[in-house]
């Protein structure tokens, strides 16, 4: 069954702040949330689809469209994936050092804390907060 949540998405980094406020449709398969929604990505206001994968100790983020990635969040975990625009692509290493799930009456807030490289070279630090709210969530 598929219901209608609200999807809020703040992060900080090198590059400035971040806000994304969307509707999303979640549900639950083999135990994890996946969540649906649509994004603004760039100046451009260019849209991405994102699929948002809830795990016990794990968030996974796959955008398609403006941009296509497939972020993996494990803490103390490196992870590796690729980044591409249309104007260029390239691989990262997600380098997560915490990452916080916390579940409460109809809210999911997450908080990750990382650091991106690419080609051995630091590109930022970043921080962001996802905050999950319905009442499917209970």
């Amino acid at each position: 069954m598929t219901e209608e949540i609200d999807v809020l998405i703040e992060g900080s980094g090198d590059d400035g702040l971040m806000r994304t406020a969307a509707r999303g449709a979640a549900r639950r398969v083999a135990g994890n949330l996946h969540v649906l929604f649509e994004e603004e990505m760039g100046e451009n206001c260019d849209r991405a689809k994102s699929h948002l994968v809830v795990r016990d100790r794990l968030v996974e983020v796959h955008r398609r469209g403006a941009v296509k990635t497939d972020l993996i969040f494990r803490e103390d975990e490196v992870t590796r994936t690729a980044y591409e625009t249309p104007d260029l692509s390239f691989s990262l290493e997600v380098h997560t050092k915490k990452l916080s799930i916390r579940r409460t009456d109809e809210r999911i807030e997450i908080h990750i804390r990382y650091a991106l490289f690419s080609g051995g070279g630091h590109i930022r630090d970043a921080e962001v907060r996802m905050v999950l709210s319905g009442s499917f969530l209970l």
